[in-house]
C-alpha cells in the first residue's frame, strides 16, 4: 500500500541540502529527513515542507518533493499569522493522507488541525525530554506552548524515544505514546584497529552543558580529549562559544576541533574509544546512534527511561563526580571499552538502523490510515483508497 506522506520540519533545509554549516538544523530534523527518503524509495508519495531563503517553492531536493514557504518579514505578531496561513495552504495543496511532525512548536497544532479538515492522520513524535517535562511543555511563547499542547491532544499517534517520554506524557499531558526508535544510516565499513580518546559532539551551548567535559578533563589530565561542535545561532550564542573555545584550548589534553561534518565526524568515531554526553533533556541523542553504528560506547546523564538505553550500549551517570571516576576507570580498561562497544553496534543495527526500523514505521503508518478508513467517511478524502 502506497501512501500521501507529508514530513512538515520547517528548520530541515539545510539538512536536505546538506549544509552542516548552518546551525538551524539538528538530529531531530535529521530524523525526519531519513525517514522522508526511505518512505520515498519504498515507494511511498512524500512530500516535504521547510522554510528556507535558498530552495524553491516546489522543487526536488535529495529526491524527495519539497515545498518551501516564505519567510515573513514583519513584526512578530503578524509574522506568526502569516507563517500559520501560509503552512495551511501548502499542506492544503498536498492532500496527505499522513502528516507526521517532530519537536515541540506551533507547528503541531497546525499540523493536527489540517489532518482533522483533510481527513488525513496525525503523527507527532517527542524530540527530547525538555518538550513534555513540565505540564508547560515546550519553550516558547504562549502562542506556541497552546499550539503545541493542542497538536498533541490531537494526534493520532504520539512517538516516543523511550519509556521516561511515555510516562512525562502520561503525567503532564495524560496521553499515551508508543516508543519508537530514533533511526541513522548503517555504519562505514572500516573501523580503526586502535581506538583513543573521549569524545563530546554536540552544538557548543550552555543547555548541553560542555563545561562538564572541560572539568572532567582537567580532572583527568592523563585522558585525552575532543570536542567537537559548531556555534548556535545568536550574538549571545557565539560569545559563548568563544568563551568555550579558548577554554578547552588551554586545556593540553584536549583537542578543540569545532564544527565538523558528518562525514568528518565519522571519521573521528571511526577511531574514538568513547563518546560523552553531558546534556540534562536530551531524549535520544543522534551522536549515540552515530556512535553506536561504529562499536563506540557511550555515558550520559541518566534520566527516567533513558537509564536502561544507555545499559545497554555504555554508561548512564548522574554527576559529575561520578562520571570522572568512570572516566579514569575505563580508560584504564581497554576490554571493557571493547566489549561494550561491540554489543552498542549490535544494538543500533537490530533496533537503529534504517533498513531494520523503516519497515515497521511503513506498517504502522499504514494500519493507522487503515483504522482511520474504518472509522469514518464522512469526507471525500477519507473514503478515497491509498494510490
Amino acid at each position: 500500500m502506497s501512501l500521501r506522506v507529508c514530513f512538515v520540519g520547517l528548520t530541515a533545509g539545510p539538512v536536505l541540502l546538506e549544509r552542516w554549516s548552518e546551525a538551524t538544523a539538528g538530529g531531530a530534523e535529521l530524523q525526519q529527513v531519513l525517514l522522508a527518503r526511505e518512505l520515498a524509495r519504498r515507494g511511498h508519495d512524500v512530500s516535504f515542507v521547510v522554510q528556507h531563503p535558498d530552495i524553491p517553492r516546489e522543487s526536488q531536493v535529495a529526491g524527495l518533493r519539497v515545498y518551501c514557504m516564505r519567510p515573513a518579514r514583519t513584526f512578530a505578531g503578524l509574522n506568526a499569522a502569516l507563517k500559520t496561513v501560509r503552512l495551511w495552504r501548502v499542506i492544503r495543496k498536498i492532500r496527505p493522507q499522513v502528516i507526521y511532525q517532530r519537536m515541540a512548536e506551533w507547528t503541531t497544532g497546525l499540523s493536527a488541525a489540517a489532518a482533522q479538515s483533510l481527513g488525513a492522520v496525525f503523527v507527532h513524535a517527542v524530540a527530547s525530554d525538555r518538550e513534555i517535562s513540565s505540564p508547560r511543555g515546550m519553550v516558547g511563547n504562549r502562542f506556541q506552548r497552546l499550539m503545541h499542547a493542542w497538536g498533541l491532544r490531537r494526534a493520532a499517534l504520539i512517538l516516543a524515544q523511550h519509556e521516561g517520554q511515555v510516562r512525562d506524557l502520561t503525567q503532564n499531558f495524560g496521553l499515551s505514546a508508543r516508543i519508537f526508535p530514533s533511526v541513522y544510516d548503517p555504519a562505514p565499513a572500516a573501523n580503526a584497529p586502535v581506538r583513543r580518546g573521549v569524545h563530546w559532539i554536540g552544538t557548543i551551548r550552555a543547555n548541553k552543558r560542555p563545561q562538564l567535559l572541560l572539568e572532567a578533563a582537567r580532572r583527568l589530565p592523563e585522558v585525552p580529549f575532543v570536542m567537537i561542535g559548531g556555534p548556535p545561532r545568536g550574538a549571545g550564542g557565539a560569545a559563548y562559544y568563544a568563551q568555550l573555545a579558548d577554554e578547552a584550548r588551554s586545556l593540553p589534553n584536549v583537542e578543540f576541533a569545532g564544527f565538523l561534518t558528518p562525514r568528518e565526524i565519522d571519521d573521528r568515531l571511526g577511531r574514538a574509544a568513547l563518546l560523552v554526553n553531558t546534556s540534562e533533556y536530551e531524549g535520544l541523542p543522534v551522536t549515540f546512534l552515530q556512535a553506536w553504528r561504529q562499536a563506540v560506547p557511550t555515558i550520559g546523564f541518566a534520566s527516567a527511561g533513558r537509564s536502561a538505553i544507555l545499559d545497554r550500549c555504555g554508561w548512564g551517570v548522574g554527576s559529575l563526580d561520578e562520571l570522572v571516576g568512570l572516566l579514569g576507570r575505563l580508560t584504564r580498561n581497554p576490554s571493557e571499552l571493547h566489549g561494550r562497544g561491540v554489543h552498542a553496534r549490535e544494538y543500533f543495527q537490530a533496533h537503529h538502523a534504517v533498513d531494520s526500523v523503516v519497515p515497521r514505521f511503513e506498517s504502522l503508518l499504514a494500519d493507522l490510515w487503515a483504522t482511520r478508513l474504518s472509522r469514518s467517511s464522512a469526507t471525500p478524502m477519507e473514503r478515497e483508497q491509498p494510490v
